[in-house]
């Protein structure tokens, strides 16, 4: 029986409660998979996922559910019950076979229990570029002394507050004011701010794995562009080096793309542009023969990802959304008419335009994959957003029709249903929680 690995990271948990023994057990728990250097890389969506990265929210969130829209959330939601259903989760992945769940703070805890250690000055680096120290109220002499101050504060924080910090974006404003009840007295004082990562648990959209390894993406976003950085330090901390990253000047989310096989899937649309996939095709970092570029006119936040209408259960099933299972459809006439660019790997290593604006829904078909349509209803109860674990292995949130659960059985599908009452408010689900590094062709 394998054993389960107790996750460090708990919301219930007071942060200033972890101290360093925390982060020592970080460490252990993370144990060989973080001081040895595999390579990330994913041929095909449907092989057995072997590791994956996940991030459970936390305290982060809480802002997000003040305001949900602006925080790109559907709607506000428990945040205790979102941890306890990302609790249950990870327990499903690991009875599913899933080798290695590795958590963003456990990673980010890791070896920063000695105080003068590498891994803790990174973690004080890190921090810092993710706090603001607004002295520019205060006079030269005053500013120099408070951000030596502060250089001394983050010296002796705890790991634990360290981690608070980057999840949190804290702004410190410092001015003069009154100092006590004497008015002839001035002293500092101190406003504070956050602007959290509230979306840093949707993990699979910073990122995307391909057959050739890790591409970092660029948030649409702007208040999700930090995450980035932070997916970043995790990489390099877990000696993953991405083969390449987007520019800044071009847009990519980990949820618009799918590995399989001789081809890549890739969504062009609300949350991925042009720009960026032309820079991907342009460096070579698909590691497959054709790269298919899945055109979406319609951009609505309700499938504003390539997994939030299409999904790869096997290499010849497929999941879409029932109103865009149009063969021969006209974008003119129906908004939500799918396209699609079919590019080739040439002998110089970059791709070429082999077809142009072909109907997708029959591409798939000419090239074996049947396609499975999912009601809107049961779109929108996020059924395609699912994780596949393996072929023909699904993992979704509960609350779809018994009628699309017998259409999976009939087609041998075996879904495992888990609550995602409140981490799908967030708007996402199994696949957007998830970061799958690496997988195994089956046995």
């Amino acid at each position: 029986m394998r054993t389960r690995r107790a996750p460090m990271y708990e919301f219930r948990r007071r942060w200033a409660s972890f101290g360093v023994a925390a982060a020592a057990a970080a460490s252990l728990l993370l144990g060989g998979h973080l001081s040895r250097a595999e390579p990330a890389g994913v041929d095909a969506h449907w092989y057995e996922a072997d590791q994956i990265l996940v991030h459970r929210p936390g305290e982060e969130v809480f802002l997000g559910l003040l305001h949900p829209a602006a925080a790109l959330f559907e709607d506000t939601f428990s945040l205790e019950g979102a941890a306890a259903e990302h609790r249950q989760f990870v327990a499903t992945l690991e009875n599913q076979g899933v080798e290695k769940v590795t958590h963003v703070v456990d990673v980010l805890l890791a070896g920063t229990e000695d105080p003068d250690g590498e891994a803790r000055r990174a973690l004080v680096r890190l921090a810092k570029r993710m706090t603001i120290l607004d002295v520019f109220s205060l006079d030269p002499e005053a500013r120099e002394a408070q951000r030596a101050y502060f250089e001394e504060t983050l010296a002796k924080m705890a790991p634990t507050t360290l981690v608070r910090m980057v999840l949190e974006r804290p702004t410190v404003v410092l001015r003069y004011g009154p100092c006590g009840a004497s008015e002839e007295r001035s002293c500092i004082q101190a406003e504070y701010r956050l602007n959290p990562l509230m979306n840093l648990y949707f993990a699979r959209d910073q990122m995307v794995t391909t057959a050739r390894g890790v591409v970092l993406g660029r948030m649409a976003n702007p208040q999700r562009a930090a995450e980035r950085e932070v997916m970043k330090f995790v990489l390099a901390k877990m000696g993953i080096e991405p083969v390449y990253e987007i520019s800044p000047d071009a847009r990519m989310e980990g949820g618009d793309f799918f590995p399989a096989g001789e081809r890549a899937f890739i969504g062009q649309g609300l949350r991925t542009n042009a720009a960026a996939i032309r820079e991907m095709l342009n460096h070579d970092v698909f590691g497959t023969r054709e790269v298919i570029v899945v055109k979406d006119a319609w951009q609505d936040s309700r499938e504003m990802h390539l997994d939030t209408y299409f999904n790869l259960l096997d290499v010849d099933l497929a999941l879409l959304v029932a109103d865009r299972d149009m063969p021969d459809c006209d974008v003119r006439q129906h908004v939500k008419c799918l396209k699609a660019d079919v590019w080739t790997r040439n002998a110089q290593g970059t791709y070429d335009l082999a077809h142009e604006d072909v109907d997708f829904v029959r591409l798939l078909r000419e090239k074996g994959i049947r396609v499975l349509p999912v009601s809107v209803e049961d779109q929108r109860a996020y059924g395609i957003n699912v994780l596949t674990v393996g072929p023909r292995r699904i993992i979704g949130a509960e609350g779809v029709s018994e009628a699309y659960k017998r259409a999976l059985a009939a087609a041998s599908v075996h879904a495992t249903w888990v609550r995602f009452d409140n981490l799908r408010r967030g708007y996402g689900s199994a696949d957007c929680i998830t970061q799958v590094l690496r997988r195994r062709p089956p046995k």
